[in-house]
C-alpha cells in the first residue's frame, strides 16, 4: 500500500497507475505549449501582434500547416498520434517522434520516480522541470535559441525539485548549489572563450539550472552525454564541424536519459 495522501493508502499499482495518468496529461499540455511557442513566437504565428499569450494559452488546438482542428481521440495523448498514424489528418504533414517522445516520457518517469521512493510533490516537480525543459528542447531544435523567459521556470522547478530529492536538508542542498556553481563557472569560461560563437548564453544558464539538480556525480554524465551526442551531430550527421548544433536540445535530452538512469540506479539499491 501507498499513501499518496497522509492517512489514506491506495494500492501500489493505483498510484503508479494514477501517476502515468497525470504524466500523459502533462506532457500533452507541455508538447502543445511547446509547439505554440514555436510558432507564435519564432513561426509565422509571431505577425499575430498583440494577444499572443492568449491564444497560446486557450486557442483550440490545430495543425499550424492546414489550421486543421484537432478534436476528439486526436487529442488523446499517445492514442491521439497512434490513432492518427503520425500525420495531420488534414494535410498529411509529419508530427514527429519529438512530438510522441514529449507525450509518452512524463508517463513513464513520474511513476518512476515515485518508486524510487521520492515523494510525489517532488516527483511533480521533477516532471514540470522536464516539461520546460522539453520547450528548450522544441525551440532550440527548431530555431537554435533557447527561450529567455523559460529559464526562470526552469529554476524555480529544478530548485524545487532538487529541495526535494535532498529530502530537505539544508547540507545537502548546498552540495547541490556548488555543483551548480562549478558547472556555471566553467561553462561561463567556455562562453567567452569561444568568443560568444560556439556557446550561446542560454546554454550556460541551462547547464547551471540542470546541473543543480542532477548534482555529483550524476553531472559528469550529463555533461558528457550532451558533448557526445553533440560531436556526433556535428561530425556525422551534419558532416560539417563548423555547422551550428543546438546544444540546449542535447542538454535536454541527456538530463532526461539521466534522470532515468539514476532513478533506475536507486531502485536496484
Amino acid at each position: 500500500m501507498y499513501e499518496l495522501i497522509p492517512g489514506y493508502p491506495l494500492p501500489t499499482g493505483l498510484v503508479y497507475i494514477i501517476a502515468a495518468v497525470f504524466g500523459f496529461i502533462f506532457g500533452s499540455f507541455y508538447t502543445a505549449l511547446a509547439s505554440r511557442i514555436v510558432y507564435f513566437f519564432y513561426g509565422p504565428g509571431r505577425k499575430v501582434g498583440p494577444g499572443r499569450w492568449r491564444r497560446i494559452l486557450f486557442e483550440p488546438s490545430h495543425c499550424h500547416s492546414c489550421g486543421h482542428r484537432i478534436r476528439g481521440l486526436e487529442l488523446a495523448p499517445l492514442f491521439g498520434y497512434l490513432f492518427s498514424r503520425g500525420r495531420c489528418r488534414g494535410c498529411g504533414r509529419s508530427i514527429g517522434l519529438l512530438t510522441l517522445f514529449g507525450e509518452v516520457f512524463p508517463a513513464i518517469l513520474f511513476p518512476l520516480l515515485i518508486a524510487t521512493g521520492m515523494r510525489p510533490v517532488g516527483a511533480l516537480f521533477v516532471v514540470l522541470l522536464c516539461g520546460h525543459l522539453y520547450i528548450s528542447l522544441a525551440t532550440d531544435w527548431e530555431m537554435f535559441l533557447l527561450d529567455h523567459e523559460n529559464a526562470l521556470f526552469l529554476l524555480l522547478w529544478s530548485a524545487a525539485a532538487t529541495w526535494e530529492k535532498v529530502d530537505r536538508d539544508p547540507e545537502a542542498m548546498m552540495a547541490h548549489a556548488l555543483v551548480c556553481a562549478v558547472a556555471l563557472i566553467i561553462f561561463l569560461a567556455l562562453f567567452f572563450l569561444s568568443k560568444m560563437r560556439g556557446l550561446g548564453f542560454g546554454d550556460v544558464i541551462l547547464a547551471g539550472v540542470l546541473a543543480l539538480y542532477a548534482g555529483h556525480p550524476w553531472s559528469l554524465l550529463l555533461f558528457q552525454l550532451a558533448a557526445a551526442s553533440s560531436l556526433v551531430y556535428i561530425f556525422l550527421i551534419q558532416r560539417d564541424r563548423r555547422a551550428p548544433a543546438p546544444l540546449g536540445a542535447f542538454f535536454a535530452l541527456a538530463f532526461f536519459f539521466t534522470v532515468v538512469v539514476e532513478s533506475l540506479w536507486e531502485l536496484v539499491q
